[in-house]
This record gives C-alpha cells, sequence and structure tokens, in this order.
C-alpha cells in the first residue's frame, strides 16, 4: 500500500485528533485509549515539526481540548487565563531532554532545578473563581480559551468552600484543580445507577465528564466526587496587581489555607532523577491509590523562572506530564465463549482481535458475567476497550462508539440454558450462572489442577496436561481419584513409566497428611484465599472443626464476613461435598493441624514490622515455603513494590519488581542471602 504524503496524513489525523476531542472533552465517552491518542498526537506533531510550511493555527497541537458544543444551553465564559494541556513524555529519556531543555533556556549549567510534583489524577479539569472570599463562578476547561459554567455543579462537590477560609483571602482568587471520583465511590455509585436502570459510565472520569454536561445537577452524584486544587491561576489585590508569591509551593500551602483540600502525594524535589524515582514509586503504587492516576505531573517551581520559560500555542514549557505505562487499548470483539470454572460457574470470556497491551498480544479477555455484558451492551463486532492492570487477566471496560458509521449489530449475548461442556442445565444463582453437575468434566479438571498447584497441595506431576490426560482416559472421573491413583493404569498412557507413575503416587499419598491451611485452600472453597485459609487453620485446628464451624463461629474470625461464611457454610453442607469429605476421610486424609503462632508471637518475631516482596523463582524454595517462613518471622509478604517495602528477595528471573526496587532504592536479597537471613534466625 502507498503510504500518503505528508500533507495527506496530517490532514487525516487532524481530522481523526478533533473527532476523538469531542468525544472525550464533549460528550465524556472516549473512544480509543490514552495511549493510543497520545501516539497520534506525537504523529501529528512530528510531521508538523519535519514539514514547517505545512503547520495550521488550528490544529490540534495548537490548540487545547475541543470546540464547545454548538447550540449548547450551558452558558459560556472566557477564561482570564488559558486553560492550558501539559504536555505527555514517555520514558526517562524524554523526561531527560525535558529538563535539558528548561536548564539550557535559564543558563544554569548542570545545576539542579527545583520541581513541584504531584500524581497525575484522572478526572475533569474546572477553574474555580472567587471575588471578596465567594464563590461566584466555576467554568469547564472547554477549548482552553472559554470554558462552560458549571458553577452549579461545583458547588455539590466536596472540598469546593463556598467561602474561602482565613483573614488573608486576596479580593479575587482563581483556583483550578481536577473534579474526580474515587473508585469505591465510582463502584457504589455504577451499581446504583444500574440498579435504576440509569446510565453507566466504563470509568471514574467519564462518569464526571458525563455528569458535568447536564443541565441539572445530579445532588446524589456530586455528594460523591471531589475537588483536588493543583494550580492558582490568579491572585490579586485591591489594586488589581499579583500578589507577591514566589514558589508554586507557597502558592498551593495558600490554596490549602483557604479551605481546600491537601493533596498527600505533593512534594518538592531536585532534580530530574528525583522525578523519575518518584514516577516509578507511583507507578508502583498505582492500583493501591483511591484515586485513578496514569503518570505524573512536574513543574518547575519558581514562579519568576515561568516568565522566562514562557509557552508553546498549546502548553506551558515549565511543567511536563510523565505518564505510565499504558494499560488500556481498543480492539474488536470477534466472538463470545463461555467457559467453566473449578466452582462451576459459567463465565463469558471475549475473543479478539490480537492487540498490543504492555507488551504482551492479548486474544482474550474476562467479561466476568452476564449483566455485566448486558449492563454495557456488549455485542459480537463491536469495537471494545479492554485493560491489562496489575499484572492480571485482561478485561472488557466496555463498547466504543462504532467509527464505521451505522451497521447491523449482532444480538445481545445471553448464557446458554446448558453447560457448554456436560449438558447439565444451568442454574442462576444472583448475578451468576451455574453447572450444578459436580462430575462436570469441565470442574473436575480445573478443581483438581488447583488441588496440586503450588498453592494447595503442590503435588509434583500433576500439572494442566497430565491432568487433562488423566481426565480425558478416565483416570480420574472425581476430586478423591487423585488419591487412588495405580501405577499400572498410568503406567498404560502415553508419555508415563513406572518411575513417573510412583513419583506421583507418591506425591499424592504426602499430600494427605499436608498443613491444613493448604487443604482449605485446595478444597476450592468460592472466595477462601490463603489469608483466609491461615486465619481457618489457626482459629479452628481441624480440618472437621472448620466443615463444622457455624455461621457466628465462623464471622467471629478476623477477616471472614457474613457473605464469606455464608460461602463456606453452603460449600460444607453440600451433599456432594459432603460425600467427598467422608471419602478423604476414608482414604486417610488428615491434614497436619499446623500450631500457627498467635498474633503475639508474630510481632515478636524478628522481622516484624517489615513488608517483604517475593519475584522470581528460588531453587530451594518454593514461593507458598518462603512465604510461610517469613510470616514464621513476622513479616508481611506483599505482591508489589512500594516505598514501604523494607526489602525484596529476588530469585531467577525476576521482573519488574525487580526494576522497580532498584529505582526506588529498596534493598534486594539474592537467594543466597535470603537463606542466610532465614538460617540465622533459626
Amino acid at each position: 500500500m502507498t503510504r500518503p504524503s505528508p500533507h495527506r496524513r496530517i490532514e487525516e489525523l487532524r481530522s481523526e485528533i478533533r473527532a476523538h476531542d469531542r468525544r472525550y472533552y464533549e460528550l465524556g465517552r472516549p473512544s480509543i485509549s490514552d495511549d493510543e491518542y497520545d501516539r497520534l498526537f506525537r504523529e501529528l506533531r512530528e510531521l508538523e515539526d519535519a514539514h514547517p510550511e505545512l503547520r495550521s493555527e488550528d490544529s490540534p497541537t495548537r490548540r487545547v481540548g475541543s470546540g464547545l458544543p454548538a447550540g449548547s444551553a450551558i452558558p459560556t465564559h472566557p477564561h482570564a487565563v488559558p486553560m492550558l494541556s501539559i504536555d505527555s513524555l514517555f520514558g526517562a529519556d524524554e523526561v531527560r531532554e525535558f529538563d535539558a531543555r528548561v536548564r539550557k533556556a535559564l543558563h544554569v549549567g548542570e545545576e539542579p532545578v527545583e520541581y513541584l510534583v504531584e500524581p497525575k489524577y484522572d478526572g475533569v479539569s474546572a477553574a474555580l473563581i472567587y471575588e471578596d472570599g465567594r464563590l461566584v463562578r466555576a467554568l469547564s476547561r472547554g477549548d482552553g480559551t472559554r470554558g462552560e459554567d458549571i458553577t452549579r455543579h461545583l458547588l455539590g462537590i466536596r472540598h469546593v468552600p463556598v467561602s474561602l477560609a482565613g483573614i488573608d483571602v486576596p479580593p479575587l482568587v482563581e483556583v483550578r484543580g481536577e473534579v474526580i471520583l474515587a473508585k469505591h465511590s465510582f463502584e457504589h455509585f455504577r451499581k446504583l445507577r444500574a440498579a435504576e436502570g440509569g446510565q453507566v459510565f466504563a470509568n471514574p472520569r467519564n462518569t464526571v465528564a458525563g455528569l458535568l454536561k447536564r443541565l441539572e445537577p445530579d445532588p446524589q452524584a456530586l455528594q460523591r466526587m471531589e475537588f483536588l486544587p493543583w494550580w492558582l491561576a490568579r491572585c490579586k489585590d485591591e489594586q488589581g496587581e499579583d500578589v507577591a508569591i514566589a514558589t508554586l509551593e507557597e502558592a498551593m500551602a495558600r490554596v490549602v489555607g483557604w479551605g481546600f483540600a491537601k493533596l498527600a502525594r505533593r512534594k518538592l524535589v531536585r532534580g530530574i532523577d528525583a522525578i523519575v524515582a518518584e514516577h516509578a514509586e507511583l507507578e508502583a503504587l498505582r492500583d493501591e491509590e483511591p484515586y485513578e492516576m496514569d503518570g505524573l505531573v512536574a513543574k518547575v517551581n519558581a514562579l519568576a523562572l515561568h516568565a522566562r520559560l514562557g509557552f508553546t500555542a498549546r502548553s506551558p514549557r515549565w511543567a511536563l506530564a510523565f505518564k505510565f505505562t499504558a494499560r488500556q487499548a481498543t480492539t474488536t470483539l470477534q466472538g463470545i465463549e463461555v467457559q467453566v470454572g473449578r466452582t462451576g460457574r459459567l463465565t463469558p470470556r471475549a475473543v479478539l482481535e490480537p492487540v498490543l497491551l504492555s507488551g504482551v498480544t492479548v486474544r482474550h479477555a474476562t467479561l466476568h458475567n452476564l449483566a455485566y455484558v448486558a449492563e454495557r451492551d456488549i455485542r459480537v463486532g463491536d469495537r471494545v476497550l479492554i485493560e491489562r492492570a496489575g499484572d492480571v487477566i485482561p478485561k472488557v471496560l466496555q463498547r466504543v462508539d462504532d467509527e464505521r458509521g451505522e451497521r447491523e449489530r449482532a444480538a445481545a449475548f445471553a448464557m446458554p440454558s446448558q453447560c457448554p461442556v456436560c449438558s447439565a442445565a444451568v442454574e442462576v444463582h444472583g448475578e451468576h450462572h451455574y453447572c450444578p453437575n459436580p462430575d462436570c468434566p469441565a470442574q473436575l479438571r480445573w478443581g483438581v489442577v488447583h488441588l496440586a498447584s503450588r498453592s494447595a497441595l503442590d503435588i509434583e506431576g500433576l500439572g494442566e496436561k497430565s491432568v487433562d490426560q488423566l481426565v480425558q482416559a478416565g483416570v480420574i472421573t472425581k476430586f478423591s481419584d487423585v488419591f487412588e491413583l495405580r501405577a499400572e493404569r498410568l503406567a498404560e498412557l502415553d508419555g508415563w513409566g513406572e518411575k513417573s507413575a510412583m513419583q506421583v503416587i507418591e506425591a499424592a499419598e504426602r499430600a494427605k497428611t499436608r498443613d491444613l491451611a493448604r487443604w482449605i485452600v485446595a478444597l476450592g472453597i468460592p472466595e477462601v484465599g490463603s489469608a483466609t485459609a491461615d486465619a481457618l487453620a489457626t482459629e479452628l485446628g481441624t480440618l472437621e472443626a472448620v466443615a463444622n464451624a457455624d455461621r457466628e463461629r465462623l464471622t467471629s474470625i478476623h477477616g471472614i464476613g457474613d457473605e464469606m461464611a455464608s460461602e463456606i457454610r453452603a460449600w460444607f453442607e453440600s451433599p456432594a461435598k459432603q460425600a467427598l469429605m467422608a471419602k478423604l476421610a476414608e482414604l486417610g486424609v488428615r491434614p497436619t493441624a499446623r500450631a500457627l503462632r498467635a498474633r503475639e508471637g508474630a510481632a515478636a518475631g524478628q522481622l516484624a514490622g517489615k513488608t517483604v516482596v517475593l519475584t522470581g523463582t528460588l531453587s530451594s524454595l518454593t514461593r507458598e515455603e518462603a512465604t510461610e517462613k517469613l510470616r514464621a518471622l513476622g513479616a508481611k509478604v506483599a505482591g508489589s513494590v512500594s516505598s514501604k517495602t523494607s526489602f525484596v528477595v529476588a530469585g531467577d528471573a525476576a521482573g519488574t519488581k525487580l526494576e522497580k526496587a532498584e529505582k526506588l532504592g529498596i534493598p534486594v536479597l539474592d537467594e543466597a542471602a535470603f537463606r542466610a537471613l532465614l538460617d540465622a534466625s533459626g
């Protein structure tokens, strides 16, 4: 295919970006991910830089946001100070180039520049204007020169003071910031709206954008939103002169003193290395933060330097947005298939047009359940937004606007009435569909794989491939067959010899007396993970006691609520599970009643108060064994690296956790050092 000329490609990009700007800024319904938008924008900017004769004043690279909606009933007002955007940068090299340009423009040589840094929260920008201490107007970003009047909406939002506090409030103040919705508030709001049949948005940012564009404010929704300030745009005295403020840090301290919320993670740093380190720390904490954030913002702290650095047509030269690694992409939904899990739950899975995301080619993503699909009106053939967050299974977030125009959409998805594996009649419990057949090959397959996994009984030789073979051959037809394997039967199968057969049989025999907590995990009780299993084993001591514990006893255990207690009781009260427990007892299953330390004992351990992260593979210990040994010494074992991490244990093939630890300067122990620590601890 012939590549388009620079002129044609520039026009294509401008048209496409303008359409995306409208969906994002005006409609609150973006149709591509932020990363894909940034790639388009960057391509346009690079082409215009390479062909300056093709530049245009109305290009998206020289404007902010999009044009204001034509014919809108919402009044607009000019911004006294243009509400510009901030250039997005990707990777430490680009950030260092930015810093080099700043230092060159300021003629400071190698002297480090002081920056004020803070998270880049994913919300909707707004400007709040105060006269004589009272809020008189609130404006959206709009097109950067004019914004929509959203005063009535902002008055109902938390952390938006109607009157500024203090006795030193200047006659004219303009504070800019981000209207955001915390993750937990978004989930609450989403469920409420779905139950009411109202409009449901895909994420917190879209929810805020959509609600702020309504003519009539929604008090219930606004009460859950928050306003976080990030800029003091104007501060005038009685004569209309600028109030003397030396730094951004001082400006934001004044804003907080007037009654606005304080950003917990805003900090002052010197030099670009500190920005890179703070970015690494923030990205490591990304999933733990209460608000969605997609990067870090850094601004030169000294206000006097802003005038010297100046602006481009679209953004200040003294501020940058250092983006996180992309975790979202758009692609086409090619089909929906239904899987049966180890608990019998039927889960719809998206079959996707392959797309590269976070360094991985994604072909499938979860759709959770029928209610999730119906709520978002997701159908085969749709363009969809997917996310891969926290190294977990990708999920489909929403359907995006069809860029191909009007087309006939596929029929709405419906769950099958029969199990797609064993044809048993499907049962519906709440939002979920289940296969009730305990002998369903899919349930059996996944149940045995889970039972034999490292996190459960660690039966070497029973991986996914071997379990598939044994189930298909009829050697394993029920859960308990794992403990009745016969060497002569295994030897009849391809790939099995006398030695490998005996190894599996002996590993299964050893598993009969494995630790109680491991057995509780192995049973596959819904919602019961390793932490809950540890708590049950500690408090109750035997498998019989766990099976017979009533709801009151279960809910008295730390971390077990009513819902989980109900799941545990329902599992053990099932006739099929009672028959299984009796059979396991008959086969000699006697879990070790491990006498775990009381919490007070753990607190007195050598590593009490320490937070440890494990990454990579250890040759002398499984991940579960290493975790148990660390917990026995009083340590907390976390899944991600953050500033709170005390040290990282890195085995072979350690990945991004090791890289983050090195960036943050967190101590790292190799396997030899870790073994020495354990040996020294007795």
